[in-house]
């Protein structure tokens, strides 16, 4: 089993994999990265980009969970929108988001 964790971004895609074997209940990271989208590139190819990406990342492992960081934002109302854009772009492949 494997659960994923999303710090979701723009330009910027943060995962972590966490592995949960069965048998053993022990935990261990599998693995971490970033995803990188061009800010030349049009709003909607990006979003297109980071949710294959994700794809990827995911069709080659049993994820059960996927959590997906809370999003904070004061000033910048144009970079919330295109945050919560790219977040729920994030939430279509799983059905089990936290």
């Amino acid at each position: 089993m494997f659960f994923l964790g999303l710090d979701p971004g723009y330009a910027r895609l943060g995962y972590g994999i966490i592995a949960c074997p069965d048998h053993t209940g022990r935990i261990s990271c599998h693995s971490y990265g970033v995803f990188e989208t061009g800010a030349d590139k049009p709003d909607g190819m990006r979003l297109l980009e980071l949710e294959c990406k994700l794809n990827d990342l995911a069709g080659h492992k049993e994820i059960i969970l996927c959590a997906i960081e809370q999003v904070f934002f004061r000033k910048n109302l144009t970079t919330g929108i295109s945050l919560l854009q790219a977040r729920g772009s994030y939430c279509s492949p799983w059905p089990g988001i936290i």
